[in-house]
C-alpha cells in the first residue's frame, strides 16, 4: 500500500475508532479514553491502537481489558465505517505513555526552574 495512502487511512481510523469507543460501546471499565495514534502495517493485517488513560495505572490495566473484550466488535464497527479495504486488519490496544511522560518532563523542568530561583 502506498505510504500517502497509508497516513490517510490512519487518521481515519484514528477519528472512527474514538467515535466508536465513546459512542457505541458500553463497557463501565471504560473511562475517559483519548485514542493518540494508530500503527497500520503495510499489508493491513494489523493495526495497534495506543490510547490514552489519565486516571492512573489500574483503570489504564482495567481499559485496555475492556478495549480488548471488545475488540471484535469495534472492528466490526470499524469495518462498517470504512468499507472500500478488502483487507481488513486486526486490532490490538496498547497504552500511549507519551502523555505521562510528557507531564512527568515538566515536572521535573519547573522543579529546576524553581531551584534556580532560589
Amino acid at each position: 500500500m502506498k505510504p500517502r495512502r497509508l497516513v490517510r487511512l490512519r487518521e481515519l481510523f484514528i477519528e472512527e475508532l474514538s467515535n466508536i469507543i465513546h459512542d457505541k460501546v458500553k463497557d463501565p471499565r471504560l473511562g475517559f479514553i483519548t485514542v493518540t495514534d494508530v500503527e497500520i502495517s503495510p499489508d493491513l493485517e494489523h493495526a495497534k491502537v495506543y490510547v490514552s488513560v489519565l486516571e492512573g495505572e489500574e483503570v489504564a490495566r482495567k481499559t485496555l481489558e475492556g478495549l480488548e473484550n471488545a475488540a471484535g466488535f469495534i472492528r466490526y464497527e470499524l469495518r462498517k465505517q470504512i468499507k472500500n479495504l478488502r483487507t481488513f486488519p486486526s486490532l490490538s490496544f496498547h497504552l500511549d505513555e507519551s502523555l505521562k511522560r510528557g507531564s512527568q518532563v515538566i515536572a521535573v523542568l519547573n522543579k529546576l526552574h524553581r531551584n534556580e530561583e532560589s
